[in-house]
C-alpha cells in the first residue's frame, strides 16, 4: 500500500486548522466541570440527604455508559429539536455540554478520593481557631484536595482533549470531521486518520511534558 504524503500532509494543515475548536471544547468543558465536580464530591463526602444520593445515581450512570452513546443520544434530541424549530443551537454547545457531564462524574470520583486523604482534624482546627465550616473548605482543604488529585486531574485533561474528536458525531467541525470530509472527497481515508493521528500524538506530547513541569513545580512549592 502506498501512502499519498502529499494528500496527508494537506489533510494535516486543514485539521491543525480545527484544533482550536477541540481545544475550546475541552476547555470551557472543564471550566464546569473542575468546580461542580469538587462540590459534588464535598457533598456526596457530607452525605447530604438526597443530593448525595442523586450525584451517586448520575455519576453512576454517565460512568457506565459508553461516550460516544451518551453523545448519539444527545444527537438526536439536537435533531429533533432543529426539526420542530424549538431552538436553534451552535451544536459545539451540545458537545460541550455532553463533554462537561463526563468529566463533572469523573472528577467527582477523583475529588473524593482525594478528600478522604484529608484528616477530617483539619476542618476541625480551622473551625476552633473561628473560621467558617465555607471558610476552612477554601484555604485550608481544597487547596490540598487539588495537590493530591493534581497527577490523575492531568490525566483527565489529557483523556477529555483525546475523547473531542467524538464531536464530530455532532456534526461539530473540528479535525475529526475535517479527516472524514476530505478522505471522502479522495477515498484516501488513511491518509486523512493518519494526519489526524499525528495530531493528536503532538497534542498530547506536549500536554503530557507541561504537565510533568507542573507537577516537579507545585512539588517542590510544596516542599518548601
Amino acid at each position: 500500500m502506498n501512502l499519498d504524503t502529499d494528500f496527508l500532509w494537506s489533510v494535516f494543515l486543514k485539521a491543525l486548522a480545527k484544533l482550536p475548536v477541540n481545544f475550546e471544547i475541552a476547555i470551557v468543558a472543564l471550566v464546569v466541570a473542575i468546580p461542580l465536580g469538587l462540590l459534588a464530591a464535598i457533598v456526596c463526602n457530607n452525605k447530604v440527604p438526597v443530593a448525595s444520593q442523586a450525584l451517586k445515581v448520575f455519576v453512576s450512570f454517565i460512568r457506565s455508559t459508553p461516550p460516544i452513546l451518551l453523545i448519539l443520544i444527545i444527537y438526536y434530541v439536537k435533531k429533533s429539536l432543529d426539526m420542530q424549530g424549538v431552538i436553534k443551537i451552535d451544536p459545539i454547545w451540545y458537545a460541550i455540554f455532553i463533554f462537561s457531564l463526563i468529566e463533572i462524574a469523573l472528577l467527582t470520583e477523583v475529588f473524593r478520593s482525594a478528600l478522604l486523604s484529608i484528616p477530617a482534624t483539619q476542618l476541625e482546627a480551622a473551625e476552633s481557631i473561628g473560621m467558617t465550616k465555607l471558610q476552612g473548605y477554601r484555604r485550608i482543604v481544597i487547596p490540598q484536595v487539588l495537590g493530591v488529585a493534581l497527577p490523575v486531574l492531568c490525566s483527565s485533561i489529557t483523556d477529555l482533549v483525546k475523547m473531542t474528536s467524538l464531536a464530530f458525531a455532532l456534526t461539530v467541525v473540528d479535525i475529526m470531521a475535517i479527516a472524514k470530509i476530505e478522505g471522502g472527497f479522495s477515498l484516501s481515508f488513511m491518509e486523512a486518520y493518519l494526519a489526524v493521528s499525528l495530531i493528536y500524538l503532538i497534542v498530547v506530547f506536549v500536554l503530557e511534558r507541561i504537565f510533568k513541569i507542573f507537577e516537579r513545580f507545585t512539588k517542590s512549592y510544596a516542599d518548601k
